[in-house]
This record gives C-alpha cells, structure tokens and sequence, in this order.
C-alpha cells in the first residue's frame, strides 16, 4: 500500500535529525515548522553555544530553509502555529516555559519572561 506521493523533501543537518520532536504546516499550508529537544548534558550547558529551537521552511515553490530561532535554554516540546496565518508561532519548552514569537500584536500584551 502507498501512503502518497512524495511532493518535496529537504535534507536537515544530520546531527539535528534526530532531535525534531514536532513538524507542523502553517494555517496558509506555505510553511513548515520544525521544532527541536536538543537532549544534551545540562552539566555541560553553561559552556555550550546556542542551538536551533526550531526552524522555519518555505514549502510551496520548493522547499527551502528559511530561518532557524538558536536559544541557550530552551529545547522544544512541542511549536504550533497561531491558527490565523502571519500571526506568528507558539513552542513549550522541555523546562516548563511558553514562548510567544510574532511579528503582529494579539489581543494583549505579553512581557518576555522566563
């Protein structure tokens, strides 16, 4: 039995393959969401560089990396698009913490804390 056809695909880095724990479309279907638990050593985390959180592809017009959010903290649950397209995306963090990006305002205010 096939499932489908396969319409694109995108290689990711192979050290970060393993750690995407969420894939998701966006409301318009024009982009994808990786979201990633990175699952290293917390002895070592004071010394290590930021890493990808998740990462932004372009879908329709042939797959293509976009953007990738690096965090020192933070290694992603779960990211979820805001369900009205251009709003923006939430992700929930393996430390217990929700992070809000968007480059248009929602109905209240939201202060960056930890």
């Amino acid at each position: 039995d096939k499932l489908g056809q396969l319409l694109d695909a995108c290689p990711l880095e192979e050290s970060r393959a393993s750690g995407v724990t969420c894939v998701k479309f966006s409301p318009s279907t024009q982009y994808c969401l990786l979201g990633y638990g990175v699952r290293e050593n917390e002895d070592s985390a004071s010394d290590r560089p930021p890493h990808q959180v998740t990462s932004l592809f372009r879908v329709r017009g042939g797959m293509k990396h976009m953007v990738s959010l690096l965090s020192l903290h933070d290694d992603v649950n779960i990211a979820r698009f805001h369900p009205e397209s251009g709003h923006g995306f939430v992700y929930g963090t393996k430390q217990g913490r929700v992070r809000i990006l968007s480059p248009k305002p929602w109905t209240s205010q939201i202060s960056p804390k930890d």
